[in-house]
């Protein structure tokens, strides 16, 4: 079976972790699949392979630049890569299913990634991700029109399934979970030098002021945190998530060593060479925070405190709606006083975050496991 995947990026974590819920479904089917990731990480067409638990994973990776132009809405490179496959699977990055982002982007990842596979009558999924919102008249009657041709849409938190159920088709949809709770991991020794290390995703993405819809002055709000924690005698380490070019407004990692100039006192994590690689390392931290939706879950689907910092409503749709997870900085509604006063009852607590993680992993279980049985049925048809 061929599979081509769209996402606005490239070999991420949620790609990885589609990866390894698609080989379950191959496995439960007696298949074998060939996998072609359709991104934005990379400039260049490339073969390569993913390593899933030891398991050697061949792929295709294709710019997706070069392939769905807002400037040329037939987009004939990308028909005809979907030509070849059987199966085409939307991850949307997650969260890029809205127009939050602007018409430019909305045109590519929203409108032109999901018409063509529609047109072509394709077996269609929409992998668990946040659906909206909308703000626009328009652009929310064609992502509507849109997924009313879309087979298989799975929301990935309550408020997408509300959504899906009042606009779309009531009842049909399931509330699943994000699928990067599903990505393996290696468990990392805990330090030995006596210091509880505290692990701070600071996304690049805010500090470049790239994302605006937020009341605080977010590298102030780094800034303290960093602070806080140093004086208390705690191991600070800056954990970059999402790593791009040098200087890139996303970056998380030329964020990190800018502020390691001014706390040289700081750990800067390396520059991870794949989300599992990142992951594993997070799992050896003591707590954790952070304002990257896939670090904060790489951190609790591993075990570690943690008190994500939100910045759009997939951080409450998910923690607060699907996990009922209180422990959020909301970075949206609260004031940069209370944000830093929930990071730091969260620190205070993080044996009773410990524990609401533990309670919740049967139901995470479960919603991976249907997600795994539903789309073998509807891949076998």
């Amino acid at each position: 079976m061929g599979t081509v995947y769209n996402g606005n990026l490239g070999v991420s974590a949620l790609t990885v972790s589609a990866t390894y819920i698609f080989e379950r479904v191959a496995d439960k089917l007696g298949i074998k699949i060939e996998y072609i990731f359709l991104g934005s990480d990379a400039k260049d067409e490339k073969f390569d392979e993913l390593d899933i638990n030891g398991e050697r994973i061949e792929y295709k990776f294709l710019p997706m630049t070069n392939y769905i132009k807002v400037s040329d809405i037939r987009a004939p490179r990308y028909r005809k890569v979907l030509d070849e496959c059987d199966v085409v699977i939307d991850l949307g990055g997650g969260d890029s299913f809205t127009d939050i982002y602007g018409i430019n982007r909305y045109m590519r990842v929203v409108f032109l990634q999901k018409i063509f596979p529609i047109l072509k009558a394709k077996k269609f999924i929409l992998m668990p991700q946040t659906i909206g919102p909308f703000d626009g008249f328009f652009t929310r009657v064609v992502a509507n029109q849109l997924m009313k041709k879309i087979p298989k849409i799975y929301p990935r938190d309550r408020q997408s399934k509300d959504y899906l159920d009042k606009y779309i088709r009531k009842g049909e949809y399931h509330e699943i979970i994000d699928m990067a709770f599903t990505l393996p991991f290696k468990k990392a020794q805990k330090s030995e030098n006596g210091l509880t290390r505290i692990g701070i995703n600071v996304s690049g993405l805010l500090w470049n002021k790239g994302y605006t819809n937020i009341k605080i002055d977010y590298q102030e709000l780094t800034k303290n945190m960093i602070e806080h924690f140093l004086s208390i005698n705690t191991q600070v380490v800056l954990v970059g998530h999402v790593l791009t070019e040098p200087g890139s407004i996303e970056d998380d990692y030329t964020v990190n060593l800018e502020l390691k100039k001014l706390y040289p006192s700081v750990e800067v994590a390396p520059k991870f060479s794949s989300p599992i690689e990142a992951k594993s390392f997070i799992s050896g931290l003591d707590f954790f925070t952070g304002a990257r939706m896939h670090a904060c879950i790489a951190a609790y689907s591993s075990g570690v405190p943690v008190v994500p910092i939100a910045y759009s409503r997939k951080f409450n749709g998910m923690f607060l709606g699907t996990l009922d997870y209180s422990y959020l900085a909301d970075a949206v509604n609260q004031g940069a006083d209370e944000v830093l006063n929930n990071i730091k009852q969260g620190y205070e607590n993080r044996e009773k975050l410990l524990s609401k993680i533990n309670s919740s992993k049967p139901l995470i279980d479960q919603k991976i496991s249907f997600l795994i049985d539903d789309i073998a049925a509807y891949v076998s048809n």
